[in-house]
């Protein structure tokens, strides 16, 4: 899923000569909505996208010591989550930072305490919030990709708005909730979105600011050679 992401946003890089506003709204509203419909899909059972992109197979072959990479590997968290939620009546606020749910499969001391978290980003924040928390993520990465395509001078904040898009997608698949540089890169690309004096930066401007860098950073280092040139 990732790698899908990156290559749309490769496409619109080089291509954006000739890709106007009205087709980066069109990607990002095509990346927003196409999670929900396939989650009311599978919810009513009507159809299952993660069963299409794997197979009923387990995810380790004990026969042959080998995995499975195209195991359907979602579909059980979903099922055992939303039971979950469904049995604590908490689908609508959650059950707070200490969230956990039950699960049957992960269970392997046979305690019932229940697993603390899931692989699925989207599990995780619905376990925590409920409906209200997905909905308030949904509304910040919606509200800063439309400030960043139509109320920006520069193609970069355009191309964090696509990058944002694509996180609300692999959102439903994988996007395990973690405190490292991705997390912190995925705000900083909506703090951008969000600043009013970024989106007002031009291109000419933007590329002059990071020349500026490296031609700082090759002085420092220049100067650094020289001093230790004249250290010895």
């Amino acid at each position: 899923m990732r790698v899908f992401i990156s290559f749309i946003l490769i496409g619109v890089y080089y291509f954006k000569n000739f890709i106007g506003k009205a087709i980066l709204r069109f990607i990002c509203l095509v990346f927003f909505v196409v999670p929900l419909v396939f989650l009311a899909l599978g919810f009513t059972g009507q159809f299952n996208i993660f069963k299409l992109m794997g197979d009923d197979e387990q995810v380790a072959n004990l026969s042959e010591n080998e995995a499975n990479l195209t195991a359907d590997t979602r579909t059980l968290l979903y099922e055992e989550v939303y039971r979950s939620m469904d049995k604590h009546q908490s689908l609508i606020w959650g059950e707070g930072a200490a969230s956990k749910y039950e699960s049957s499969t992960f269970d392997y001391l046979n305690d019932g305490r229940g697993r603390y978290g899931a692989e699925v980003g989207f599990l995780n924040t619905l376990l925590s919030s409920g409906i209200v928390g997905v909905g308030l993520y949904f509304m910040v990465l919606f509200v800063a990709c439309y400030y960043g395509i139509n109320h920006s001078k520069n193609f970069l904040c355009k191309m964090l708005s696509v990058f944002l898009a694509g996180r609300w997608v692999v959102f439903f698949a994988e996007d395990i909730t973690k405190y490292d540089m991705n997390y912190y890169f995925l705000w900083l690309a909506v703090g951008l979105c969000f600043s009013n004096r970024f989106r007002k930066i031009s291109d000419r401007e933007i590329r002059a600011f990071f020349l500026l860098i490296v031609k700082n950073i090759s002085l420092k280092k220049a100067e650094y050679i020289a001093y230790l040139r004249l250290g010895r």
